[in-house]
Protein backbone atom coordinates (compact mmCIF):
# COMPACT_ATOMS: atom_id res chain seq x y z
CA UNK A 1 0.00 0.00 0.00
CA UNK A 2 1.07 3.55 -0.70
CA UNK A 3 0.43 5.19 2.69
CA UNK A 4 1.64 8.74 3.30
CA UNK A 5 1.64 11.32 6.07
CA UNK A 6 3.59 14.51 6.63
CA UNK A 7 6.27 15.61 9.02
CA UNK A 8 6.46 19.35 9.38
CA UNK A 9 6.13 20.69 5.87
CA UNK A 10 7.28 17.55 4.08
CA UNK A 11 5.28 14.59 2.80
CA UNK A 12 6.73 11.24 3.88
CA UNK A 13 5.85 7.54 3.61
CA UNK A 14 4.09 6.23 6.71
CA UNK A 15 6.88 3.83 7.65
CA UNK A 16 8.91 3.37 10.83
CA UNK A 17 12.18 4.37 9.16
CA UNK A 18 10.72 7.61 7.76
CA UNK A 19 9.07 9.02 10.91
CA UNK A 20 11.32 11.14 13.09
CA UNK A 21 11.59 10.69 16.86
CA UNK A 22 8.97 13.31 17.70
CA UNK A 23 6.48 11.80 15.22
CA UNK A 24 7.01 8.36 16.78
CA UNK A 25 6.48 9.90 20.21
CA UNK A 26 3.17 11.38 19.01
CA UNK A 27 1.94 7.85 18.32
CA UNK A 28 1.95 7.33 22.10
CA UNK A 29 2.66 3.59 22.12
CA UNK A 30 5.56 1.46 23.33
CA UNK A 31 6.04 -0.09 19.88
CA UNK A 32 5.67 2.44 17.07
CA UNK A 33 6.66 -0.26 14.57
CA UNK A 34 3.73 -2.51 15.54
CA UNK A 35 1.21 0.33 15.37
CA UNK A 36 2.49 1.50 11.99
CA UNK A 37 2.26 -2.03 10.57
CA UNK A 38 -1.26 -2.33 11.99
CA UNK A 39 -2.43 0.98 10.51
CA UNK A 40 -0.92 -0.01 7.16
CA UNK A 41 -3.21 -3.06 7.21
CA UNK A 42 -1.20 -5.91 8.72
CA UNK A 43 -2.52 -8.21 11.44
CA UNK A 44 -0.42 -7.72 14.56
CA UNK A 45 -0.58 -10.08 17.56
CA UNK A 46 -1.86 -8.31 20.65
CA UNK A 47 -3.73 -5.61 18.74
CA UNK A 48 -7.41 -5.49 17.76
CA UNK A 49 -8.35 -7.94 15.05
CA UNK A 50 -9.48 -6.33 11.80
CA UNK A 51 -11.41 -7.94 8.97
CA UNK A 52 -10.38 -5.29 6.46
CA UNK A 53 -7.83 -2.46 6.34
CA UNK A 54 -10.58 0.00 5.30
CA UNK A 55 -12.39 1.78 8.13
CA UNK A 56 -16.00 2.90 8.15
CA UNK A 57 -17.07 5.85 6.03
CA UNK A 58 -19.73 7.98 7.73
CA UNK A 59 -19.92 11.67 6.78
CA UNK A 60 -17.33 11.84 4.00
CA UNK A 61 -18.92 11.91 0.55
CA UNK A 62 -16.83 10.28 -2.18
CA UNK A 63 -15.75 12.41 -5.12
CA UNK A 64 -15.02 11.16 -8.64
CA UNK A 65 -12.16 12.81 -10.53
CA UNK A 66 -11.33 12.00 -14.13
CA UNK A 67 -10.35 14.49 -16.81
CA UNK A 68 -10.32 18.13 -15.70
CA UNK A 69 -13.62 19.88 -16.41
CA UNK A 70 -12.91 23.36 -15.12
CA UNK A 71 -13.02 26.53 -17.17
CA UNK A 72 -10.22 28.97 -17.80
CA UNK A 73 -9.64 30.74 -21.11
CA UNK A 74 -5.84 30.56 -20.99
CA UNK A 75 -3.89 28.45 -23.46
CA UNK A 76 -1.98 26.89 -20.55
CA UNK A 77 -5.19 25.59 -18.97
CA UNK A 78 -6.50 24.25 -22.27
CA UNK A 79 -3.20 22.35 -22.65
CA UNK A 80 -3.50 21.04 -19.08
CA UNK A 81 -7.06 19.81 -19.73
CA UNK A 82 -5.88 18.02 -22.85
CA UNK A 83 -3.23 16.17 -20.84
CA UNK A 84 -5.73 15.12 -18.14
CA UNK A 85 -8.03 13.47 -20.71
CA UNK A 86 -5.96 10.30 -20.32
CA UNK A 87 -5.65 10.58 -16.51
CA UNK A 88 -6.76 7.51 -14.57
CA UNK A 89 -10.22 8.20 -13.08
CA UNK A 90 -10.16 8.10 -9.29
CA UNK A 91 -12.58 8.11 -6.35
CA UNK A 92 -11.45 9.90 -3.18
CA UNK A 93 -13.11 9.53 0.22
CA UNK A 94 -12.23 9.99 3.88
CA UNK A 95 -12.59 7.12 6.33
CA UNK A 96 -12.52 6.59 10.06
CA UNK A 97 -9.36 4.52 9.85
CA UNK A 98 -7.39 7.78 9.89
CA UNK A 99 -6.94 8.07 6.14
CA UNK A 100 -8.12 9.78 3.02
CA UNK A 101 -8.27 7.02 0.40
CA UNK A 102 -7.87 7.23 -3.35
CA UNK A 103 -9.30 4.29 -5.31
CA UNK A 104 -9.00 3.55 -9.01
CA UNK A 105 -12.50 4.07 -10.44
CA UNK A 106 -11.94 1.25 -12.94
CA UNK A 107 -11.14 -1.61 -10.55
CA UNK A 108 -11.48 -0.25 -6.98
CA UNK A 109 -7.81 -0.76 -6.15
CA UNK A 110 -6.48 1.60 -3.49
CA UNK A 111 -3.72 3.72 -5.02
CA UNK A 112 -3.36 6.29 -2.24
CA UNK A 113 -3.87 6.55 1.51
CA UNK A 114 -3.02 9.80 3.31
CA UNK A 115 -2.93 10.21 7.10
CA UNK A 116 -3.15 13.85 8.26
CA UNK A 117 -0.37 14.32 10.80
CA UNK A 118 -2.76 15.93 13.29
CA UNK A 119 -4.30 12.45 13.69
CA UNK A 120 -1.06 10.66 14.61
CA UNK A 121 -1.80 10.82 18.39
CA UNK A 122 -5.24 9.25 17.82
CA UNK A 123 -4.14 6.26 15.72
CA UNK A 124 -3.39 4.14 18.82
CA UNK A 125 -7.12 4.00 19.63
CA UNK A 126 -7.79 2.11 16.38
CA UNK A 127 -5.55 -0.72 17.57
CA UNK A 128 -7.01 -1.00 21.10
CA UNK A 129 -8.83 -4.24 21.84
CA UNK A 130 -11.55 -2.27 23.65
CA UNK A 131 -11.92 0.10 20.68
CA UNK A 132 -14.93 2.40 20.77
CA UNK A 133 -15.83 4.15 17.51
CA UNK A 134 -14.11 7.47 16.84
CA UNK A 135 -14.13 9.83 13.92
CA UNK A 136 -10.92 10.45 12.00
CA UNK A 137 -10.98 11.64 8.37
CA UNK A 138 -14.70 12.29 8.49
CA UNK A 139 -14.89 15.27 6.11
CA UNK A 140 -15.71 15.26 2.41
CA UNK A 141 -12.84 16.08 0.06
CA UNK A 142 -13.15 18.81 -2.56
CA UNK A 143 -11.09 19.04 -5.74
CA UNK A 144 -10.23 21.89 -8.08
CA UNK A 145 -7.54 22.85 -10.55
CA UNK A 146 -5.18 25.62 -9.45
CA UNK A 147 -2.28 27.50 -10.98
CA UNK A 148 0.60 26.71 -8.61
CA UNK A 149 4.17 27.94 -9.07
CA UNK A 150 3.69 28.45 -12.79
CA UNK A 151 1.86 25.18 -13.54
CA UNK A 152 -1.71 23.95 -13.50
CA UNK A 153 -2.26 21.26 -10.89
CA UNK A 154 -5.29 19.35 -9.59
CA UNK A 155 -5.50 19.91 -5.85
CA UNK A 156 -7.58 18.05 -3.26
CA UNK A 157 -8.56 19.79 -0.03
CA UNK A 158 -10.12 17.95 2.89
CA UNK A 159 -11.03 18.37 6.52
CA UNK A 160 -11.66 16.07 9.45
CA UNK A 161 -15.25 17.07 10.37
CA UNK A 162 -15.97 15.04 13.53
CA UNK A 163 -12.35 13.86 13.58
CA UNK A 164 -10.88 17.14 14.77
CA UNK A 165 -9.61 20.48 13.56
CA UNK A 166 -7.40 20.39 10.53
CA UNK A 167 -7.32 20.98 6.79
CA UNK A 168 -4.94 19.33 4.35
CA UNK A 169 -4.20 19.82 0.66
CA UNK A 170 -2.75 17.18 -1.67
CA UNK A 171 -1.58 17.40 -5.26
CA UNK A 172 -3.51 14.66 -7.07
CA UNK A 173 -2.70 15.78 -10.60
CA UNK A 174 -1.28 12.43 -11.71
CA UNK A 175 -2.31 9.17 -10.00
CA UNK A 176 0.80 7.65 -11.57
CA UNK A 177 2.78 9.67 -9.03
CA UNK A 178 1.13 7.99 -6.04
CA UNK A 179 4.28 6.18 -4.97
CA UNK A 180 6.20 6.57 -1.74
CA UNK A 181 9.23 8.00 -3.51
CA UNK A 182 7.08 11.00 -4.48
CA UNK A 183 5.47 11.57 -1.07
CA UNK A 184 6.75 15.13 -0.83
CA UNK A 185 5.38 15.95 -4.28
CA UNK A 186 1.93 14.69 -3.24
CA UNK A 187 1.77 16.72 -0.02
CA UNK A 188 1.04 20.44 -0.39
CA UNK A 189 0.19 21.62 3.14
CA UNK A 190 -1.72 20.98 6.34
CA UNK A 191 -3.24 23.64 8.60
CA UNK A 192 -4.04 22.76 12.23
CA UNK A 193 -4.27 24.22 15.73
CA UNK A 194 -0.47 24.28 15.72
CA UNK A 195 -0.69 27.00 13.07
CA UNK A 196 -3.53 28.95 14.69
CA UNK A 197 -5.43 27.77 17.77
Amino acid sequence: RQVFTNSGRMGIPFRIDRLNASDKQLLGVSSADELIRYIRGESVVGLRRRNTPLGDIVHSNPIYIGASRGFNSSASYRAFKAVTKTREPMIYVGANDGMLHGFSASDGKELLAYIPSVLLPKLKYLAAKDYQHRYYVDGSPMVNDAFVAGDWRTMLAGGLNGGGQGIYVLDITDPGDFIEAKADQLFAWEFTDKDDA
